[in-house]
């Protein structure tokens, strides 16, 4: 049995290399299980012995061994470098041991396109059909030798199988549109040798996307990035796929065996320069080399500086720094060259002086950063001008600010203290009368200074203590204890005044009740004035309220007051002999009390604790009850009051219109002859000897109304009539009738009666009435509205007149025109001219109708500008094709010219019945005009308001005749212009020609030079003024003769071009 398992063993071993035997040198891919797929890479060589890797996949078929292998072949049968069109051929083998699809095989061919244009592939042979092989182009990304495009076949499901040891043959062909030539000699799958098929591992192929043969191109790395550091420079790359490591070249030695995509150069010396570049390898052949990077390595800029300093002067030194072959000094921004020196002093300095200091190192090749800025100062003097201040427990230093210092020391009795950056210095905590010395000095980041003369201080004497005040009406005592070492004393008083004492006790005397007063107190002596005491404040007594009365009495309540007191805080009363407290009111209600009761009050101020002296005493009974049933009957012009008695009255008042008239005991009294429409008031009240009751309520009663008097009807405007009257005495309203129609509620004497047509008649009566009764109608009034106000006018302006129209008004007999506030009548016209106006001059008007009744309201104000002045000496200069038209304006009366405007801010022209707006100044040219055509054309001035003058008179002018010239091309020819003699002592000559068509070769041929700039014309009496863009002006002066102008052209044109000259 073991036998039977050893050549199981043996035989499958034995095909196996059999296997390697059949594919020569390949990969081979070998199943482990029956159904399933493994693949080996297999290192192998060719027949030159050049190394490569190919890889085999082999599967199994169901219960035996499966090998699926594809085998290439490669051709070239043009070996041209440069060449239009590339023949990648073919010849794809199965030699594995199953059948393949040919739909799931690729086969790629990589080289580069040399210029990037449309690209086209075409099969022209193959034993499956040309049809069923499809290609594609690939643009290949990175940076790759001999690769950026890829040619990729596949075969369609047509195509079928290639069954074991079958071979497929393709010549194919790529193409550019453009027709434009490949370089293929340096493409990667170019076959350089060999005539006839044979394995290249540069082309790959695949089976299912899975490489099965050949090599892959690689690119160059891609993202090469460097970083320098500490004594080290680092490099990092993308990672590629299909390499199997990396080499780096580093200052030109070769690094091989990396296998991770960064790489760190390490001890390095600061301040070098380096120089690398990386490839990627794989099994067989290295990448291309990436472009150079550099790298510096970093030099320090971190300097231990060693720093010292004196009143003028400041040294620095510092520790070498590695790689530096040179230090830098910057000074105040001033940089300067230290050599490899490493210390430096800057001396005749101020005290207190800072300078701005930083250090560079330089290395070989790189300069450094700067340090840190330092800032180091001088030492600051000695502190000056200390003044000292003290009181009873402190001692005070001020000393003026030391330049450059940053902290000041005080030593006080021989121990410094820090002060931080205060210029005062307080000792806290002293007894009085006790002395202490002090010295200060300043200081900064370089150090201490100078100490400062010794200075010397006391404290003062304690403050004055146990203050009292004894008080009376109108005065205080103040009195305190005496201090030991107190010489005299001072006494504030009020806060204000502030007096000398040479003793602990003082008399505030003359003073006022109630008043208050403060007062403190501190010690002297020779060292100074000590410390004030607490404030203390004294009361003196109130006043006894002055005025106590009874203010109001009434059958139930008594009413008191009396003058408020200075300064006091409430007020005590005594009722029927209770003590009541009133707080700080002057004022007392004593309520719910019975009809004539007496009852005695006594009143006292009050400061506090503080108690004044009692008023007198004041007694007051409570009054009468009132009558009641007061009952006022009007009959005619009399008037019935009548009332019930009071108990314990003897007497009463009685009160009519506001005057009381005393009455015995008799409860009613009449009122007789009065006058009618009269209201009257009336109360009565009870007295008791000459005590008076409380009043009753008020009864009012009115005699009969009369009749409004003198009603009379004003015309107000042309839709409302106004009426008034006299008022009458007792009257609450009144109703008016307009037109028949009663309008009640009219609450004053005066009516207006509105919406009404205008031109037309009403009637009016009115009548008086209250809440009681209704007066007679007055007699019947008439009246008429006005006539309407004009509408509809209109307002048309000229240069010195203004013309108003209107609408004619129903009913009016006349009109009349308020003009610049003159009113003019046009008797029954409707038209108003105002004339001998200014040009460009406001005017307002407003017109208003009349007849019999009166005039109407006058139209809303229109305002109205006149025109401007009307242009004058309009004239048109006229060319071939343009009309150069001027005019001029003038002041307002002058007449004279101006060449600015006046009024008119623009000028409208009527150019052939067109009008041309919007023109700003004193010309305008009309162009594209015809040769020889005729042109008629006006002026008017416009102003701010759009007001237009009158036109001027209409001019009628002829453009010039045109000259038309044929010469052939760069042919010279004379233009010859003869000009008679004219009246005139000077002229212009104005040549106008197309600059495109003519060229200008002499611009005066008459004479033997050349002229072709402006100026005088030497020997002549011509001025050329002008030559640019097709146009010449020659001015002549002393015009005493004919002249003649000869200019010399030279032909541009083979066409007809056009000349014309004018004589101005």
């Amino acid at each position: 049995m073991k036998k039977l398992l050893h050549k199981k063993k043996l035989a499958v071993i034995l095909s196996v290399i059999m296997l390697f035997q059949t594919v020569a040198a390949g990969s081979i891919v070998m199943a482990e299980e029956a159904g399933s797929s493994n693949t080996y890479p297999v290192n192998a060589k060719d027949k030159n012995n050049n190394g490569y890797q190919k890889i085999k996949t082999v599967r199994e078929k169901q219960g035996s061994k499966v090998l699926e292998s594809i085998k290439l072949e490669t051709y070239s049968p043009n070996k041209s470098s440069n060449i239009n069109t590339l023949f990648p051929r073919y010849k794809l083998y199965n030699n594995g041991n199953t059948p393949i699809k040919l739909s799931s095989v690729k086969i790629r061919y990589y080289y580069t396109v040399n210029g990037e244009s449309e690209q086209n592939f075409f099969c022209d042979l193959s034993n499956i059909g040309n049809g069923n092989v499809t290609g594609r182009f690939v643009k290949i990304p990175g940076k790759t030798d001999g690769v950026d495009y890829c040619l990729e076949i596949t075969f369609k499901e047509g195509a079928g199988l290639l069954n074991q040891n079958d071979v497929v043959e393709l010549q194919c062909r790529i193409e550019k549109k453009d027709k434009t030539e490949f370089i293929q000699t340096d493409d990667y799958s170019f076959r350089k040798s060999g005539d006839t098929y044979a394995d290249y591992n540069r082309v790959t192929g695949y089976i299912n996307d899975k490489l099965v043969y050949g090599v892959e191109p690689i690119a160059a790395p891609l993202n090469l990035k460097i970083t320098e550091s500490d004594r080290q420079i680092t490099l990092d790359w993308d990672e590629a796929i299909g390499c199997t490591g990396y080499e780096v070249e580093a200052d030109g030695v070769l690094v091989r065996n990396i296998t991770s995509n960064t790489y760190t150069n390490l001890n390095l010396i600061p301040g070098t320069r380096h120089t690398y570049r990386v490839r990627l390898r794989n099994a067989i052949i290295a990448g291309p080399w990436s472009n150079y990077v550099t790298g510096i390595v970093p030099i320090s800029d971190k300097f231990k500086l060693i720093q010292t300093a004196s009143e003028s002067a400041i040294s620095i030194s510092w520790d070498k720094v590695e790689g530096a072959r040179q230090y830098f000094i910057e000074v105040d921004g001033d940089r300067i060259d230290n050599g490899q020196q490493t210390s430096y002093k800057i001396d005749g300095l101020e005290p207190g002086t800072m300078k701005s200091v930083r250090i560079q190192a330089k290395g070989d090749a790189l300069l450094g950063e700067w340090s840190e800025l330092y800032e180091i100062w001088t030492l600051p003097e000695a502190p000056e001008a200390i003044s000292i201040t003290s009181t009873k427990s402190t001692i005070t230093l001020n000393w003026n600010p030391v330049k450059g210092a940053s902290g000041y020391d005080v030593e006080v009795y021989g121990s410094p203290e820090d002060n931080l950056n205060n210029t005062t210095y307080t000792q806290y905590d002293l007894q009085s009368n006790s002395q202490r010395t002090y010295r200060v000095r300043a200081k900064n980041s370089s150090g201490a200074g100078q100490w400062s003369e010794l200075v010397v201080k006391s404290t003062l004497p304690d403050s004055a203590l146990n203050m009292q005040i004894q008080g009376w009406d109108d005065k205080l005592k103040v009195t305190w204890d005496a201090q030991a070492g107190a010489a005299s004393y001072e006494l504030e008083i009020d806060g204000s005044q502030v007096i000398e004492l040479d003793k602990n006790e003082y008399l505030h005397s003359n003073l006022k009740p109630n008043t208050t007063h403060t007062y403190r107190a501190r010690p002297k002596n020779d060292i100074g004035t000590g410390e004030w005491s607490e404030l203390i404040t004294g009361v003196t007594l109130p006043s006894v309220p002055a005025d106590f009365a009874v203010s109001t009495v009434s059958g139930s309540t008594i009413s008191l007051r009396w003058d408020g007191v200075e300064g006091a805080s409430g007020y005590d009363i005594e009722v029927d002999g209770t003590v009541i407290f009133n707080d700080n009111k002057t004022e007392f209600l004593h309520d719910n009390l019975g009809r004539n009761e007496e009852h005695t009050y006594r009143v006292r101020a009050r400061n506090g604790n503080v108690i004044g002296g009692w008023t007198e005493e004041l007694k007051k009974s409570t009054l009468l009850a009132a009558p009641a049933n007061l009952k006022v009957t009007v009959s005619g012009n009399e008037v019935k009051i009548e009332w019930d008695m009071v108990v314990g009255a003897d007497g009463y008042g009685l009160e009519i219109d506001g005057t009381e008239i005393k009455l015995d005991a008799n409860t009613e009294y009449t009122q007789t002859a009065l006058d009618s429409g009269i209201k009257h008031t009336y109360r009565v009240r009870a007295y008791k000897g000459s005590e008076a009751g409380e009043w009753s309520d008020t009864s009012v009663k009115t005699t009969k109304l009369g009749k409004p008097a003198k009603l009379e009807a004003t015309t107000s405007s042309s839709i409302s009539i106004d009426i008034r009257w006299e008022e009458v005495d007792g009257a609450t309203g009144y109703d008016v009738m307009a037109d028949g129609k009663i309008i009640d509620n009219v609450v004053t004497n005066t009516y207006s009666h509105t919406d009404l047509a205008p031109n037309t008649m009403h009637t009016y009566m009115v009548r008086a009435k209250d809440n009681e009764n209704i007066g007679d109608w007055t007699d019947k009034i008439s009246a008429f509205t006005n006539v309407a106000a004009p509408a509809g006018i209109v307002v048309l302006s000229k240069s010195n007149s203004i013309i108003i129209t209107w609408d004619e008004v129903d009913g009016a007999q006349g009109y009349e025109i308020m003009a610049d506030g003159n009113v003019v009548s046009t008797n029954a016209k409707t038209l108003y001219e105002h004339t001998e106006l200014l040009p460009n001059t406001q005017h307002s008007y407003r017109v208003r109708a009349k007849n019999i009744n009166g005039v109407s309201d006058w139209s809303t104000e229109l305002t109205q500008a006149t025109g401007p002045d009307v242009p004058v000496s309009f004239k048109a200069d006229m060319t071939i094709n343009e009309a150069i038209l001027t005019w001029q304006t003038t002041s307002s009366g002058a007449g004279s010219p101006e060449t600015t405007t006046q009024g008119a801010i623009s000028f409208e022209i009527e150019a052939d019945g067109e009008i041309i707006g919007n023109i700003t100044e004193l010309t305008y040219k009309i162009t594209g005009l015809e040769p020889n055509s005729v042109h008629e054309y006006r002026v008017r001035a416009v102003n701010i308001d759009g007001v237009c003058s009158e036109w001027t008179e209409l001019i009628r002018v002829n453009t010039k005749e045109e000259l038309v010239i044929k010469v052939d091309k760069d042919t010279g020819f004379n233009f010859v212009i003869a000009v008679p003699k004219k009246d005139v002592s000077s002229y212009d000559i104005v040549v106008r020609y197309n600059a495109d068509d003519l060229e200008v070769v002499d611009l005066y041929a008459v004479t033997q030079g050349l002229e072709l700039e402006t100026g005088k014309i030497d020997g002549t009496n011509i001025t050329i003024k002008e030559f640019a863009g097709g146009k010449i002006v020659y001015g002549v002066e002393d015009a005493d003769k004919g002249e003649i102008v000869i200019i010399r052209f030279l032909s541009q044109t083979n066409k007809e071009t056009t000349m014309s000259y004018t004589v101005e």
